[in-house]
C-alpha cells in the first residue's frame, strides 16, 4: 500500500521536475546573457539545494549509528533525498565552468606558491568532483547496498566532517580569498543538516503519515537549531575579536540592506527554537511542518547573504542579481520536489514499510 500511493503521489505531481528543469534552463541562460548579471546568484541557489542531499547524507549516517523510532520515522525520506546527490552535482557544474567569472582569486597574482597552486581553476575541479565520487560512493553502498552500514558511517561520517570543511570554503569563502575562517566549514555542515532536517520533517508530515513520536524529531531540530545558533555565532565572535580588516570587510560588505536579510534569517532560526520549547508545539504535526518551512525559508535567506554581496568582483550585487536568485531556487525547489518523489516511490517499491509504520498501521 505505501508504495502504490508513494507511486500515485509520484505520478500526481510528476510535472514538478520538467518544470523545475525548464526554469532551472531558464535561470541558467538569464544568468549567462543579461549584461548585468552575476553567476553569484546561481551559486547561491545551487548551493543551497545541492546542499540538501549531502545534509541528509550526513544524517542518514547518524541514523545508522543510533537508530531508533526517530531514524525509522524519517529514513526512508533521508535515502530519498540522499538519492539526489547527483542532481545537486548537476546544478553545481555550471559553478565549474564559470570559475573565471565567478571567483576574483582566477584574476589575481596570488602571493604565495601554495595559494597559487590551491586556488587554481583545474584543481578547484578535480577538488570538487573527488568530493561528489567520494558522496556517491557513500550513498551508493547505504542506500543500495547497505550490508555493514554501521562500519561505513564510522568511516563516512568521519569522512564528510573533515573534508566538507575545504569544500565549503571552496564554494563559498573562496569568493573573498584574503579572509579565513576556521569554523565557516561546521557553520556550512550545520545549514547542511538543518536544511535537509526541516525538508524532510515537513516532507513526513505532507505525507499523512502517522508520526508516533513527534518530541523527539522536535528535540532534534531544537539541537540543529543550538548548533547553527552556536556556530554563527562564534564564527562572529572571532572574526570581531580578531578585528584584522579582511574579516571587518567580510562583515561589511554584508551589513546595510543585508544586515535586515540576516536578522530576518536568524528570526526564522531562533523563533522555532523558542516555540518548540512547549510541549504542545513540539507534538503537534501542524507545528512541525510551520516551523519546518520557517526554517527552510531561513537557510534561502542565508544562501543569498552569505553569496550575492560576499565581493564586488566583477560587480557588486544588483537588484538583477536578487531576482535571479529569488528564480533559481522556486526553480531548482520544484526540480529537487519533482526528483524527490521519484526517488521515495523508487525506494519505497524496493523496500518494505518501515517496523514503526506497520506498528501504527496495525
Amino acid at each position: 500500500m505505501a508504495a502504490r500511493d508513494a507511486k500515485a503521489r509520484a505520478d500526481r505531481f510528476a510535472w514538478l521536475a520538467p518544470a523545475g528543469a525548464a526554469g532551472c534552463v531558464l535561470a541558467l541562460a538569464a544568468t549567462a546573457l543579461l549584461p548585468h548579471a552575476d553567476w553569484r546568484a546561481w551559486l547561491g541557489a545551487a548551493f543551497l539545494w545541492a546542499s540538501t542531499s549531502i545534509g541528509a547524507l550526513a544524517l542518514l549516517m547518524i541514523m545508522r549509528l543510533a537508530p531508533g523510532d526517530w531514524s525509522e520515522e524519517l529514513g526512508p525520506f533521508m535515502e530519498a533525498l540522499t538519492l539526489l546527490l547527483p542532481l545537486g552535482a548537476i546544478l553545481l557544474l555550471p559553478v565549474l565552468a564559470e570559475t573565471g567569472r565567478l571567483y576574483p582569486w582566477t584574476q589575481q597574482h596570488l602571493s604565495t606558491a601554495f595559494r597559487a597552486a590551491y586556488l587554481s581553476p583545474p584543481f578547484f575541479v578535480v577538488r570538487t568532483l573527488a568530493w561528489y565520487a567520494m558522496l556517491f560512493a557513500l550513498a551508493h553502498r547505504l542506500v543500495l547496498r547497505p550490508g555493514r552500514s554501521v562500519a561505513l558511517a564510522c568511516v563516512g561520517l568521519a569522512l564528510l566532517v573533515v573534508l566538507d570543511l575545504p569544500i565549503a570554503t571552496d564554494w563559498l569563502l573562496s569568493l573573498d580569498p584574503d579572509f579565513a575562517s576556521s569554523g565557516f566549514g561546521l557553520y556550512v555542515l550545520d545549514i547542511q543538516m538543518l536544511t535537509a532536517f526541516a525538508l524532510m520533517t515537513g516532507a513526513l508530515v505532507v505525507s499523512g503519515r502517522p508520526i508516533r513520536r513527534p518530541g523527539i524529531l522536535a528535540a532534534l531540530l531544537i539541537c540543529l537549531l543550538l548548533f547553527w545558533a552556536y556556530l554563527a555565532f562564534t564564527h562572529y565572535v572571532i572574526t570581531w575579536s580578531d578585528n584584522l580588516p579582511p574579516g571587518v570587510s567580510w562583515y561589511q560588505r554584508r551589513g546595510g540592506p543585508w544586515r535586515a536579510v540576516i536578522w530576518i534569517a536568524a528570526a526564522c532560526r531562533l523563533a522555532p527554537l523558542f516555540l518548540l520549547l512547549f510541549s504542545a508545539v513540539r507534538t503537534s504535526p501542524r507545528m512541525l511542518l510551520a516551523l519546518s518551512a520557517a526554517i527552510l525559508f531561513g537557510s534561502v535567506l542565508e544562501a543569498a547573504w552569505l553569496t550575492l554581496p560576499a565581493t564586488d568582483f566583477p560587480h557588486p550585487s544588483t537588484a538583477t542579481d536578487i531576482a535571479l536568485f529569488a528564480f533559481a531556487n522556486l526553480a531548482m525547489a520544484a526540480l529537487t520536489a519533482g526528483g524527490f518523489l521519484r526517488a521515495f516511490a523508487w525506494r519505497a517499491a524496493r523496500k518494505p514499510a518501515p517496523a514503526i509504520a506497520r506498528r501504527a498501521a496495525a
